[in-house]
């Protein structure tokens, strides 16, 4: 849902209007205090459920976000915790590495979709990390403008269950999903807060079938690898499963030259899916051919 200027009325000395995308912070939601999000929406299905974090999206109602928690007892946790940084970035409660951070899509292409990412895996030039931030005790986007914040939708019938979570740009069928309905995000704080590891989405591998994109991150590298491959931030390459990366099979071969004869024909272009080959070249001293 968008608030306009009216609704913050409390909050207009912090908002600087030569920085439409500043971040005010209310103050029971400090930097780095940890909180989770329960979802307002009255006579609903979602009314006072958990935000949570599964496969690289934000749901409500989903029966199991499989995340990996710390702590005995805590196997079950099923609601996802974050904090802000002082920048206004969104990051999920994760024992340390790696870190997990959402993010937006405001796009014509994204339509208010939102995931957030794991390590060092990188965002679509779309895609925003924020700011985010917490104003009279809910989680909003601020966007700046008129209307400075952006709300949520949860739409139903999302892929495995449960609702998915988008931000609200104004559209009431974003991606073509219908159904959709506008809450308010409440931030309410954790005085123990739980961390844990949220799952990525499944990646095709080599071969075409799905595998679990649990991956690994390396701290002192700055890498991250995924089951499929891996993404590398120093160079910027990335590789499949097979660790290569070949163009379409094209076979090349040099036609025959005389000895002396001044002219040259190009050879036909073999169609086989083979590596670059060169056709026998005759030996000027001997008449033998020989190949590459």
């Amino acid at each position: 849902m968008q608030f306009t200027i009216a609704t913050i009325a409390a909050f207009a000395a912090s908002y600087v209007a030569a920085s439409p995308c500043s971040v005010p912070m209310d103050t029971t939601i400090a930097t780095g205090n940890v909180f989770h999000v329960m979802s307002i929406r009255s006579g609903s299905d979602i009314q006072y459920s958990s935000l949570q974090a599964y496969e690289n999206g934000l749901y409500l109602n989903k029966d199991d976000q499989d995340s990996t928690c710390d702590g005995a007892g805590n196997e079950n946790v099923n609601y996802a915790s974050f904090y802000l940084s002082s920048e206004g970035g969104l990051y999920l409660n994760t024992p340390g590495n790696p870190p997990q951070q959402v993010y937006v899509d405001r796009s014509t292409e994204g339509q208010g979709s939102i995931g957030y990412t794991t390590g060092a895996q990188p965002i679509g030039a779309h895609q925003e990390r924020g700011p985010f931030s917490v104003v009279d005790g809910n989680l909003v986007f601020v966007c700046g403008g008129e209307s400075p914040y952006s709300g949520f939708l949860a739409c139903p019938n999302a892929v495995g269950g449960g609702y998915s979570v988008h931000l609200d740009t104004g559209l009431t069928t974003p991606a073509g999903l219908t159904g959709c309905v506008g809450f308010v995000a409440k931030a309410l704080k954790e005085d123990n807060p739980i961390q844990c590891l949220y799952t990525d989405a499944p990646v095709a591998d080599a071969s075409g079938s799905d595998s679990a994109a649990s991956g690994s991150y390396s701290a002192a590298s700055g890498s991250y690898s995924a089951a499929s491959g891996s993404y590398s931030a120093a160079s910027g390459s990335y590789s499949a499963a097979s660790g290569s990366y070949s163009a379409a099979p094209v076979a090349y071969s040099a036609a025959p030259v005389a000895d002396d004869s001044a002219s040259y024909a190009a050879a036909p272009v073999a169609d086989a899916p083979a590596a670059y080959s060169a056709a026998p070249v005759a030996d000027p001293a001997t008449g033998s051919g020989y190949g590459y």
